[in-house]
């Protein structure tokens, strides 16, 4: 599901011609032709030209090692005029591909649209077509959608901090976390902020929730200040009460980790592709 889902195609078919080239280099020279008698029997040739630009044919049903490798060669060779083909193409594909996410649609939305939510607009069965994900997954992705949107408790805590706002409206406290719920979008994984949790008798409010393919829920705390004692000795607490109800990194938690509050697109989308997508 990458960003430009054509770039895996086009290195694996570069790969592929690679090695169709490197091995045409080590077969013979000339060309396979094939004559019938009236008896219908083939008689195969290799035609080449020697050194002096003189056309030479010469049979080559006698010597079966030389008549594969030269069928070998015919292979290849239109082996690789398909994938030089499919490799245009792909380029060709990759200048005029545009992401039929939510980034790109509001791009190009009018006016009207400035400033409004658009997540009851979106269609993740159409966006997922254009992520080459299989059917299985869609089918979850589009019931994990259904279940982010029902009405959930949100945390309370500093409403005046929410100050910055998601792709889908979603009110967000800092850049950091917009920025995960941006790629988030971006890979299709539908996701609750803040959701109201209850471990071992405390209110607690993961940065994200997910659901899994089991229909479970599991939570995604971003964790931006670990260069700050005052935070980590917070942060310690917090982990303790999760894990007094089995919520811990190995079960149902993912931690993301960071300093000043700043992270990496990188380091998101690792944790995306790697830890979240596969539960879903």
């Amino acid at each position: 599901m990458n960003a430009d889902p054509f770039r895996k195609l086009a290195e694996l078919t570069e790969e592929a011609l690679i090695t169709c080239k490197a091995e045409l280099s080590m077969l013979p020279d000339g060309n396979l032709i094939c004559w019938h008698d009236k008896n219908g029997r083939p008689h195969y040739y290799q035609a080449y030209c020697d050194l002096d630009g003189t056309y030479r044919r010469k049979g080559i049903g006698k010597k079966p090692a030389v008549l594969q490798a030269m069928a070998r060669k015919g292979y290849l060779e239109a082996a690789q005029d398909i994938l030089e083909g499919n490799l245009a193409a792909i380029t060709q594909a990759q200048a005029a591909y545009v992401p039929c996410d939510t980034e790109h649609i509001n791009a190009r939305l009018g006016k009207a649209f400035a400033g409004l939510p658009t997540d009851q607009l979106e269609n993740t069965q159409v966006a997922l077509v254009f992520l080459g994900i299989n059917e299985d997954l869609q089918r979850r992705l589009v019931q994990h959608e259904q279940w982010a949107r029902e009405p959930y408790e949100r945390s309370q805590r500093y409403p005046e901090n929410l100050t910055l706002r998601a792709s889908n409206g979603t009110m967000m406290r800092s850049k950091s976390e917009l920025l995960i719920a941006e790629r988030l979008a971006r890979f299709q994984v539908p996701y609750r902020y803040e959701q109201v949790i209850m471990v071992g008798g405390c209110e607690m409010a993961p940065d994200f929730t997910f659901q899994d393919r089991n229909g479970d829920e599991f939570y995604l705390e971003f964790c931006g200040m670990m260069d700050d004692p005052g935070y980590v000795k917070g942060f310690k607490s917090r982990r303790q009460i999760y894990e007094s109800a089995g919520i811990c990194a190995w079960n149902r938690m993912i931690y993301l980790f960071a300093t000043g509050n700043e992270i990496d697109l990188e380091d998101i989308d690792e944790v995306i592709q790697k830890k979240i997508m596969p539960r879903l």
